[in-house]
Formats: C-alpha cells, structure tokens, sequence
C-alpha cells in the first residue's frame, strides 16, 4: 500500500478531501464498525461482557471520527496521523483480546491486518516497528491470559506477522522501484518527442529553404546579368555628366539604387549556395577596422563615436578573411541603423576560454533602441527583419550565423529595450605554431 502522492503522473490533483487510498482507509474502518456491531449482537458473551465490548468499538468510533477530522483540515500531515491511529488500533486490539479469551481470541488476526497495511503503506521498516510493536502486546495478552494456546503455537502466530510484514515490504519497495523507473522513463519518453518534435520542424523549415534557396538562386542569376550591365552604364553615365547638372541628383539615385539591388542579389546567392572559401590564418584587428572603413561615412553622418578595445596579443584564427569582414560588415551595419545621433559602438577583442576551449571573442556593442526579447530567437532566420521596406533584406544576420557556424564559431546575442545590443562572435583561436604542427 503506497502513499498517494508518490503515483506520479497518474493521479494529478486529488478527487476530493482524500485520494482513493485514503478513502478506502476510511470505507475499511467502517466496515470493522459496523460488523464489531454485528459481532456482538451474535457472539455467545454474556450481557456484561457484550456491554464492555460495545464500550471498546464506541471507542474505535470515537477515535476514527476525531482521526479523520483532523485529517480532513490538515492533509499535508496524513502519515503523521496515520502513525498516531496505529496507536490507539493497537489499543483496540489489545482490549479485544483481553476481553474476548486472550491470546486464543481470533481478534489477534487485526494485528495481521495491521502489519500488512503499514508494510504497504510505509515500507519495510515501518512494518518491521508494528509487528515488534503487534508482538509485543500479543505476549502481554499471552501472559495476562494464563497461557491459553501452546507456546508453539504462539511463536508460529508471531513469526507469522514478520514474515508478513518482510513479505509486504520488499514488495513494496519493488513496487516503488518499478514506479520511479517507470516516472523516469516517461520522462524520457516525454523528452525524446520534444526532441523529435523539434527535429520534425527543423526538417520541414529545412526542406523549404531548400527549396526556396533553389528558386532564389535561379532568379537571382537571371537578374544578375542584365543588372550588372544596367550598373555599369550608369556609373559611366553617372561619371561622365557635370556635377552642377540636375540629372546628376538622378544620375545618382539610380547608381545607388542599383549597387542595393545587387547587394540583395549577392546576399542571396550566399545565402542559397555560399561563397568559394579560402581559408587561411588571419588577424582579426584588421577585418575589424575594414569593416570599420565600409560603414565609415554612416559612422561620420550620424556622429556616432568609436570605442576599440581590442587585447593585446589577439589569437590569430583559420578562416576566410572576407567572409569574416561580411559578418563583422553586417553587424556593425545593423548597430549604426539602430543608433541615432551622438550613439557610441564599441568594439571589443580578445582571448576567452570556456569548456576547456580558447576562443577568439570579438564583441560589437551599440547604444540604439535595442531588440524586443520577442525577437530574439527570430533574427538569425531568413528573411526576418523589423526594418522598413527598402532597408533590409532580412538575409544579414542570417547569412552571418552560417559563416560564423561553418568557421566551428558561435553567435550569441544580448540586448536590452533602450539601451542597445550586443552581438558576440566566438571563433576558435589558432596560433602560427600549431599549424605548423598540424
């Protein structure tokens, strides 16, 4: 007999004031009311030695009203109460015993009851303490009664109730065992299909950037060809019209319009097939002031200061310098459109070990509007982005983490509504020596 809260996922409130255990408790002692009652009214005892009987289950009563009162107001202490109405079970047998012949009476098979449901209820050593406790009041109603059954006899009764209560509590335990193994494998249960579930989306937003970067990549080299040619005529256009005529404005416009039209078309044709790599091992303080020098002139316009903290002796790393210098280009690209005037960017450098790994950490700090925590998980995807129409393709961030992941790197974000962003790049650190020996 287990304790109710223990079943786990199987019973998840309780039905009413008690759980079905403790109801059943409670319909048990009923029943041993109600035919003690009926006991008396049939066994062959003499008017007096009913009268006292009757006054022993009008105590039984009493008791068990009070016990299951107390239960009801304070349930988180059920065991509790239920070791103090041991007590006084204890009691009533023991007073039926002296009152009905002793040792020899058939009411010592409540000790039996007794042992059995607390070995189930609590577990092996519980039951062991109540059938010491059972035997222990058998002997003195054995010996208060003058012997009345052979010391044989006696010693199998006794016996009897230990090896009850072992029998009870091992199984029990085993019980026990079965249900934490079982709990533990539901939860692994629970946890694979979250897994899985997981996998299943991967594989299906997979599949359709598959295809989509397919179907991207085809039109993108459609377009490409005659836009190449349209932008080299218009920056000789452009080059060759007088800088004090109207049409240069115009002139410029579409030049500008069509530099952003392939760099779309380039972050696409990464995005869907990627670049030739040519690793190599670079130092990361000139990507960095690279990508600097491209965002320069919105830098300048906005007033916005440059903080450098680069560490001294920076690891080199193996990768392909100008992919690296596109990620650091898009991120510090994004800071300055999130900064209005007088904003600072900073930027950081240095070694970083974590699990046992020295890491290139390369920081890029803003102080713009910052990122809703909503957004967080949902700007790496393609295509994602909360700038306005004309502004951004949503292919930045994305394209980023994939160069960043296929270097071995890591890309983590933190950002703050109000105060700004900070995008972190971790690429593992190399040194000339260990190539050397590689």
């Amino acid at each position: 007999m287990q304790e109710t809260q223990e079943q786990g996922l199987q019973i998840a409130e309780p039905e009413g004031p008690f759980e079905a255990m403790d109801r059943a408790f409670l319909i048990l002692r009923i029943l041993v009311l109600f035919g003690g009652f009926g006991w008396i009214y049939f066994a062959p005892l003499s008017i007096d030695n009913k009268a006292q009987v009757l006054l022993v289950f009008v105590f039984y009563s009493f008791y068990t009203a009070a016990l299951y009162i107390t239960i009801f107001f304070n349930q988180e202490r059920i065991r509790v109460f239920y070791i103090v109405g041991l007590i006084f079970d204890l009691i009533f047998i023991f007073l039926l015993l002296m009152l009905t012949g002793g040792a020899a009476s058939s009411f010592f098979i409540g000790f039996y009851i007794l042992v059995a449901l607390h070995s189930f209820y609590y577990g092996l050593t519980v039951g062991l303490l109540v059938s010491f406790a059972s035997s222990l009041i058998y002997f003195v109603s054995y010996v208060n009664s003058g012997f009345p059954i052979h010391w044989t006899d006696f010693a199998l009764r006794i016996s009897f109730l230990f090896l009850l209560s072992i029998m009870a509590g091992l199984l029990t335990g085993k019980m026990k065992q079965d249900r934490e193994r079982i709990d533990h494998l539901n939860q692994k249960l629970n946890e694979s299909l979250l897994d899985l579930e997981k996998v299943h989306k991967k594989l299906i937003e997979t599949a359709k950037l598959t295809a989509l970067g397919r179907m991207t990549a085809d039109v993108a080299h459609e377009i490409r060809n005659p836009l190449v040619t349209i932008g080299g005529f218009a920056r000789r256009c452009n080059s060759k019209i007088d800088p004090n005529s109207p049409e240069k404005k115009y002139s410029k416009i579409i030049v500008d319009e069509v530099e952003r039209l392939e760099k779309i078309l380039r972050d696409l044709l990464v995005f869907s097939k990627g670049p030739e790599r040519t690793p190599k091992m670079i130092s990361i303080r000139p990507v960095l002031e690279k990508s600097l020098e491209i965002q320069n002139d919105d830098i300048k316009e906005k007033k916005i200061r440059v903080v450098r903290e680069y560490a001294e002796n920076l690891p080199e790393i193996m990768g392909d310098e100008e992919e690296l210098n596109q990620v650091f280009v898009n991120m510090i690209l994004n800071a300055v459109q999130a900064m209005t005037f007088d904003g600072v960017l900073t930027l950081k450098a240095g070694s970083h070990l974590r699990d046992g790994v020295e890491w290139l950490c390369i920081e890029i700090q803003d102080t713009g509007v910052g990122i809703p925590e909503e957004n967080l998980d949902r700007i790496f995807n393609p295509f994602f982005t909360t700038k306005r129409i004309g502004e951004g393709t949503g292919l930045g961030l994305s394209v980023s983490r994939r160069i960043v992941e296929e270097h071995q790197g890591k890309i983590e974000v933190e950002s703050e509504l109000g105060k700004g962003s900070a995008f972190r790049v971790l690429l593992p650190a190399f040194s000339k020596k260990e190539e050397r020996t590689a």
